[in-house]
Parts: C-alpha cells; structure tokens; sequence
C-alpha cells in the first residue's frame, strides 16, 4: 500500500493567484541582472516556463549562452532577491487542500512538502497557511545551496525511518509542475526501479500534455481528487 506523498507547495497548494506575484518576482529579479532583458519580458517568461526551476528558468531566458558571462555570485543575488520579494507576498491557499491533506492524513498517507523555496520562506509560508507541521503534514522542506528538492525525498525516508528503496515503493510524487515529474524520474534511476509513482495534477494554466511528457503515470483532475487517484492506484497495482 503506498503510505507516502511528497507534493508541491508553489501552485499545488498555494492558490494560482500567487503565480501573478511569482512573475513580478521574477521580472524584477531579471532586471537586477542589466543583462537587458526587462522585468515585463521576464514576467512573460515566468509565466510560460512556470514549473522549472529559478535557477534553470534564469539561465533559459539569457539567449546566446551569455549565462556564462553572469557571475554565479549575480546569479545568485537575483535568485536571493526573487524569494524576498515572495517573502513580502500574501499567501492563499487552494480550495479544499486543508480537506484533501486532512483525508489523506486519515487514509494513513505521510506528507512530505517539497518546495524549491528557501527554507525560511516554506516556514513562513506553512506558519501562514496554518499548516501544523507535524500534524496536517508530516515534514515540510526548502531548498539551499547543496540541498535542492532532489534530495527531500532521501531527508524524509530517513525521518521516517524506512531505507530508501523501501521507501520509494510506497512513494507517490505529485504536483503540477513538470519539475515534479522530473524529480520522479530521477528517484526512479536511484531505486533502480519503477518506482516512486507520479501524479500530475491538472492545472487549467499548464499543459497536460507537458505533465505526460515529463513522466507523469497518472493524471487527477484538481487536488481534491488525490486522495481518490491513490486509492485507485493501490487497486490497480496491488502494492
């Protein structure tokens, strides 16, 4: 039976509303560089690529392989300004996802919250939200320098004290976001198996079809039919 989830924060659980301020983030970020790209053209990209990561969305908007002409130390600076201004952002939560983690809290389903975010901010932002952490989740996790959203799932097998193939059985990733599906993929290559499982969840801004080709198994219409599509999942495979 599968018993563990990692989900997205960005847009999977927070309100796409908050996706608008993401862009103006990213556009002023952009325009910190002076590489003359300005922040309404970054906005757009923003918009387009959401669902990469910063760092990757950033070296894809400067053309020309001119990324090597920015210093790292600029890259980050930028990286750093874009998650300030996040940080001064209200946060709203998607409808019915207190509801969904509440069910899937009581089907015996320990959540992970998995965010490139630094890790202040995924604080700041569970504090917000009213997310007790442990309680409606189980651990909720940010990125840094030497610590990306790759490495979440090996910090949380660990916390929950099952090896990590074990663990990657009863693994499902999901979100709406490409980068997501990516991370379930590279797990895959670790375990050496066909496992953890990935469930793309349907976003009216992003393309299903992007989800599929980023590797998601499954599909579910909205959040709220998550807990539904691992019930299902546990029927069909057995595990």
């Amino acid at each position: 039976m599968l018993g563990y989830l990692a989900i997205g924060l960005e847009g999977t659980l927070i309100r796409e509303e908050n996706k608008q301020a993401f862009a103006r983030a990213f556009g002023r970020a952009i325009g910190s560089l002076h590489i003359g790209i300005g922040r309404n053209m970054g906005r757009s990209h923003y918009v387009m690529a959401s669902g990469t990561s910063l760092k990757k969305q950033i070296s894809d908007i400067i053309e020309g392989g001119r990324f090597e002409s920015v210093s790292y130390k600029k890259i980050e600076a930028a990286c750093g300004l874009f998650w300030d201004t996040i940080a001064e952002e209200p946060v709203v939560m998607v409808p019915d996802a207190r509801e969904t983690l509440e069910k899937l809290g009581k089907m015996g389903i320990k959540v992970l919250v998995s965010s490139e975010m630094p890790p202040k901010l995924v604080s700041k932002m569970v504090h917000d939200l009213e997310i007790p952490v442990p309680g409606l989740v189980e651990m909720a996790l940010g990125s840094k320098l030497g610590f990306p959203r790759s490495q979440h799932v090996d910090v949380f097998s660990k916390h929950c004290r099952v090896d990590f193939d074990s663990f990657c059985r009863k693994l499902v990733i999901a979100g709406i976001n490409r980068e997501d599906m990516l991370i379930a993929n590279d797990l895959k290559r670790l375990s050496g198996t066909e496992y953890p499982i990935s469930i793309g969840i349907k976003n009216a801004s992003r393309s299903n079809k992007s989800l599929k080709i980023a590797g998601a198994e499954y599909l579910c219409s909205g959040l709220n039919t998550l807990p539904d599509a691992i019930n299902e999942i546990n029927n069909i495979w057995k595990l």
